[in-house]
C-alpha cells in the first residue's frame, strides 16, 4: 500500500472519531462565554478544567524587550475585529435586562447631578492648585488605622511602639555620635551599625533609653554576639568577653 492511501485511510478514520470531551467543554464555553453561569455549572467545569494547585507556566516571568518588539512589528496596522462594528439593539437590551439592579460599588458609581467630562471644575487648572495647597501635608482619613492598605489590626508590640519614638530615636543617635559611628568591636566606621544594649531591651525596661546601656555595633557583629549568646539574658560581662575573644582571634 502506497503512502498516499495510508495517508487517506488515517484522515477517514479521524473523521470517524467523536470529538473528546475536552474540545466539546471548550466550545461550550465559549458559546456562553456572555451568560451568567449557575453553582452547579460551574462545580461540573472545576472539576474537568481546572486542577487544584495547578501553577500557570506564565506566572512570574516577565516579558521581555526583544519579545515586545517583536509583537508591537506583528501587530502593526492591525485593525481590531469590533472596530467600526455597532452593537445590535437586542444585544444592548439583553445585557441591559443582564447587569439591571446591579451597583459595582456605591462610592464609584454615577450620581444624578453629578458633574460629567470638562464641565466637573476639579479639571481647571485653578481649581486643582487649590485642592492640592488645602492637602498638602494631611494624610487622607482612608488612609489612616483600618483604612490604610498596609493595615495589620493592630499587631504592633509595646517594643516596636517604644522603638518608633523620638526619644528612643535620640537615644540612638547620642550613643553613634559617642561611639564617632564606629563599630566597637571590628572598628568599621560608617557602615550599617545598630545600637546594641548590653542588659536585654525587654527584661530591662528602666535601661532601654540609658545611654550607659547602649553600645554601637555593625550588623555582622551584631548577629555574631546573639548567635552566640543568644536573645535572651545578655549583660555588661558577657559582652566584654565578647570583645576579648574578637581581640584573642
Amino acid at each position: 500500500m502506497s503512502s498516499s492511501k495510508k495517508t487517506k485511510e488515517r484522515i477517514k478514520t479521524h473523521k470517524k472519531k467523536p470529538r473528546s470531551l475536552e474540545t466539546k467543554s471548550i466550545k461550550a464555553h465559549k458559546e456562553n462565554s456572555v451568560k451568567r453561569y449557575s453553582e452547579e455549572w460551574k462545580k461540573k467545569v472545576s472539576k474537568g478544567w481546572f486542577k487544584k494547585g495547578h501553577i500557570p507556566w506564565m506566572k512570574g516571568k516577565k516579558m521581555s524587550p526583544e519579545t515586545k518588539k517583536k509583537l508591537y512589528e506583528v501587530n502593526k496596522g492591525r485593525k481590531a475585529w469590533n472596530k467600526g462594528k455597532k452593537m445590535l439593539e437586542e444585544e444592548k437590551k439583553r445585557l441591559s435586562e443582564l447587569f439591571k439592579g446591579i451597583h459595582r460599588s456605591p462610592k464609584t458609581e454615577f450620581k444624578k447631578g453629578q458633574f460629567k467630562g470638562s464641565k466637573n471644575p476639579a479639571k481647571r487648572i485653578e481649581v486643582r492648585r487649590k485642592i492640592s495647597e488645602a492637602k498638602k501635608g494631611k494624610l487622607h482619613p482612608n488612609q489612616r488605622g483600618k483604612n490604610h492598605g498596609n493595615w495589620k489590626g493592630g499587631v504592633a508590640t509595646k517594643n516596636e511602639k517604644i522603638r518608633k519614638t523620638l526619644k528612643y530615636k535620640l537615644w540612638r543617635e547620642t550613643i553613634f555620635t559617642r561611639d564617632d559611628w564606629a563599630c566597637q568591636k571590628c572598628r568599621i566606621r560608617r557602615g550599617k551599625i545598630v545600637s546594641h544594649h548590653l542588659y536585654n531591651f525587654a527584661d530591662f525596661p528602666e535601661l532601654q533609653t540609658s545611654i550607659e546601656n547602649g553600645v554601637t555595633l555593625c550588623r555582622k557583629c551584631h548577629v555574631e554576639f546573639h548567635k552566640i549568646y543568644g536573645l535572651k539574658n545578655n549583660t555588661k560581662e558577657k559582652f566584654k568577653k565578647f570583645l576579648n575573644s574578637s581581640i584573642n582571634n
